[in-house]
């Protein structure tokens, strides 16, 4: 079992010609409203991809937070972990321009209430995987990661929106997950001395906590470094135009997750969460675009096998 351990929101987003000024309004080309917040979608994503998958969550006492909890449950995803806060839903608004620059406003709502007390010890074991990601309290992720530790649990984080990570955080992870641009300001914050290279950032982040660490590096993949040194370089699947890339990161980390938890090696759990992450850029929003195991299965093929690095 996968225990998600995250926030959930409805996503709101505008297509605009241009980005509003100061004191200006602009009419919307095109809008849509969707469930989102990084918790829900990488168990959505995970779910897809064959696991069995508990969230853990809050939401408000509002329609919002009914109908996303409704979805995911019909998508098989077991919700009794998503409690309800005094706070409404939270909300995250994106207008983007016609060059694709944007603007984000995030409310947190009732996902500032989210709890470690949530995760019942009981259900914490050396069978389950634990996966988090950093748009909640970084208080309660560390409460979380310690108790799953302590439980044998395997642990992963994907380290987004925020590199909010502390020494004693990165010391119970099993699994780090994160991009290449906020790759490197983690490292130089935990006093690594290593250059802007995916590959040597990896060595030195799963040196760092003894870890799994796997940066993604857009449309050219991921480079991954095993606890035990060993270098790995998966390429993305071509895609031709890139639609939407919101929903990549948490496609790749809730796909990773469920490949790991199957238990795949991590070579071959990158390769489908490669393929996974660039199927969700072919198409507008996120969850929306999570493709499902025989989707991935179909495109297998249409990558390289991934290639060990010596370090």
């Amino acid at each position: 079992m996968i225990i998600v351990f995250g926030a959930i929101s409805i996503d709101l987003s505008f297509d605009v010609e241009a980005l509003p000024g100061n004191n200006e309004t602009v009419p919307a080309l095109h809008y849509a409203m969707e469930p989102g917040g990084k918790g829900a979608n990488q168990a959505l994503a995970a779910a897809r991809s064959g696991a069995k998958v508990t969230l853990v969550a809050k939401a408000g006492e509002d329609s919002a937070g009914s109908e996303i909890i409704a979805k995911l449950h019909d998508e098989g995803i077991t919700v009794s972990g998503v409690a309800h806060g005094s706070s409404p839903t939270g909300t995250t608004t994106t207008i983007i321009d016609s060059h694709d620059l944007s603007h984000t406003v995030i409310a947190a709502g009732a996902n500032t209430e989210l709890s470690a007390d949530q995760i019942p010890e009981e259900i914490l074991n050396d069978k389950v995987f634990v996966l988090l990601q950093t748009d909640i309290d970084p208080e309660q992720n560390a409460a979380v990661l310690e108790k799953a530790k302590q439980a044998g649990a395997q642990t992963m984080m994907n380290l987004a929106p925020s590199i909010d990570l502390t020494q004693k955080a990165l010391d119970h992870l099993d699994y780090l997950v994160v991009n290449q641009e906020q790759a490197h300001p983690l490292a130089k914050k935990l006093g690594l001395n290593v250059e802007n290279n995916a590959l040597k950032m990896a060595q030195g982040l799963a040196k760092q906590g003894d870890l799994n660490c796997i940066i993604t590096i857009g449309d050219r993949g991921g480079m991954a470094v095993t606890k035990e040194g060993t270098g790995w370089s998966v390429e993305a699947l071509p895609i031709g135009e890139m639609v939407d890339h919101s929903g990549a990161e948490d496609s790749y980390s809730g796909t990773l997750a469920a490949c790991l938890q199957a238990g795949l090696p991590l070579p071959r759990a990158m390769k489908r969460a490669s393929i996974a992450a660039s199927l969700t850029c072919t198409q507008k929003g996120a969850q929306s675009a999570f493709p499902t195991l025989d989707e991935i299965d179909k495109r297998i093929n249409d990558i390289e096998d991934p290639k060990q690095h010596d370090l």
